[in-house]
This record gives structure tokens, sequence and C-alpha cells, in this order.
């Protein structure tokens, strides 16, 4: 939920290219949905799911050590969180959509309300929790610190989706 303190603060970017990068992350983001459709008849859901999830991490890695990667090229910082930071909206939110669509699909219909309600419960609290550590991290000057943590917790939530549903069936609707 820091994204525009990272980009304020730590990249030490102005409004307008705050605005600009996050604009340009939902655009690719719209134009990439398109390709969801596409994965899954290539690939199946679920591998489609975490593949686009797991090709988000590195770029996670790269706004944490983007000051870095500016010392060493000639690109701006800006450009650089700019693109890893796009990079990563596209990926790891491309699955969502089929992400969704499969959770509706192994859920009966009498247990979809709950499961909803209780996934946006425990993604609330995460990003409260995130954001609440994030923020004091970001505020002591560590803007590196929140990008691996995310990183590494975006893996093992990636791993643990992987291992409890590569093998799940839908469930046949009620009739």
């Amino acid at each position: 939920p820091l994204f525009n303190v990272y980009f304020r603060a730590g990249v030490h970017a102005h409004d307008s290219e705050i605005g600009v990068t996050f604009a340009s992350g939902s655009l690719l983001l719209a134009l990439a949905a398109l390709f969801g459709p596409f994965l899954v008849a290539r690939m199946g859901k679920i591998p489609a799911i975490i593949s686009a999830r797991l090709l988000g991490i590195p770029f996670v890695l790269l706004l944490a050590f983007a000051p870095d990667v500016e010392r060493l090229s000639q690109l701006s910082l800006l450009s650089i969180a700019g693109i890893a930071f796009v990079a990563r909206n596209v990926f790891r939110n491309v699955a969502t959509p089929i992400s969704s669509a499969f959770e509706m699909e192994i859920l009966a219909p009498q247990e979809r309300g709950t499961a909803i309600g209780a996934g946006m419960a425990v993604f609330n609290l995460t990003f409260a929790i995130g954001g609440f550590a994030g923020a004091a991290m970001m505020n002591a000057g560590d803007f590196r610190t929140p990008f691996l943590l995310m990183a590494f917790f975006y893996l093992a939530g990636d791993v643990l989706y992987w291992f409890f549903f590569r093998k799940t069936q839908a469930v046949p609707e009620l009739g």
C-alpha cells in the first residue's frame, strides 16, 4: 500500500511522475488482462496463475535494489523503479481474474460468499499489517526491506498456492 510513499520519498519523484507511472501500470494491466484466456488455454489455470505471479517477483527485487542498479546503468532511478513497478503490477495482477474464476469453480455455490468474505478479510488484514510495518521502515529511511519482505511473502504464497491447488478440479454445479 506504500508505493506512492516509495516513489515520493525513496525515488524523489514528483506528483506528475508518480501519476504517470501509476496510470501506465493500470493501462498495461488492462491490456495484459486480455491475455489471461490465452495463458489458461496454453498452460492451464494453476500454471498460468503461478507463472504470472512468479514473474513479478524479480521486479519486486528490482524495486528493492533500484538505487544500486541506477549506479550501474545509464537509467535514472525513476525509470528503473517505474519499469519495475509497472512490470510487478502487470505480472502479479494479470492472474487475478484467472484465480477468481478458479476459486469460484472449486467452491460449491453455498460456500462462495463465505470464501470471498474470508479472503477479503485476510487480504485486508495482511494489507494493514504490511502497511503499518512498511510505513515504519520507510519512515526510518529503509526502502529496501519492505520490498525484500514482499518478495519473500509473494514467493511463499505462490509456493503454497501451487502445493495446495495444483491437482484441484472444479466442483460440479448442483442442478
